[in-house]
């Protein structure tokens, strides 16, 4: 069974679902998130969430680089909300300090 958790932004509710990959960054799209990225090459396993409308596509993506993709169900709901937290947190605060250090400077 795939994992999936919806993020509710305002009044809209996005369902996404965890897929590895071994894929590289560079083949994703649509706001796809990474939550783990281990090893290299064909050997890399990453975790990523997808919008499930979005999911088609990107196993289309992946494939069209020989890399492979699976629907995952590694981990938990609440293990991805603390990573996707994480990853929107850490997104925030490196903006943040972009925006100060460009304020810095003039």
């Amino acid at each position: 069974m795939q994992t999936s958790i919806t993020v509710t932004i305002g009044q809209a509710n996005i369902r996404y679902v965890l897929g590895v990959t071994s894929a590289p960054p560079e083949y994703d799209g649509f706001g796809t998130l990474t939550l783990y990225d281990a090893g290299e090459g064909r050997e890399r396993q990453r975790y990523v969430l997808i919008h499930d409308r979005h999911e088609d596509w990107h196993r289309m993506r992946y494939s069209s680089g020989l890399f492979a993709y699976q629907p995952s169900d590694a981990l938990d709901e609440r293990t991805i909300s603390q990573q996707l937290y994480d990853a929107i947190y850490e997104r925030f605060s490196a903006q943040t300090q972009l925006a100060a250090a460009k304020g810095d400077d003039e």
